[in-house]
């Protein structure tokens, strides 16, 4: 099971290097306790497998929210992976990454 530890920036993470925009979703209390509660409690977490890691989380996540309405029609593991591979070679250009593109400064 998934556990906050602590809230801060996302973009604080050394290791971010962009990301994949999957969907919308409402500000409001309401929808994002629904999302935290989704990923908390119907994405597992598995610790000491060597087949198992982050990326198999982020999947998981992904079906659980399309799932619940939250995934942008036709969005997969397929095209998040394109999607999440176009985004690193950005990085590595030093182009923009995908929330410095969906939110400017």
């Amino acid at each position: 099971m998934y556990g906050v530890e602590r809230d801060a920036p996302f973009t604080h993470a050394d290791a971010l290097r962009g990301g994949c925009h999957v969907g919308w979703i409402s500000a409001d209390g309401e929808h994002l306790e629904n999302l935290r509660r989704i990923l908390e409690n119907d994405v597992r977490v598995v610790r000491a497998d060597a087949h198992w890691d982050c990326q198999n989380w982020i999947v998981e996540g992904l079906r659980a929210l399309k799932e619940a309405g939250y995934v942008f029609r036709g969005m997969g593991e397929a095209k998040l992976r394109r999607e999440l591979q176009e985004e690193m070679e950005r990085w590595e250009r030093a182009d923009d990454a995908v929330y410095e593109r969906l939110f400017p400064e």
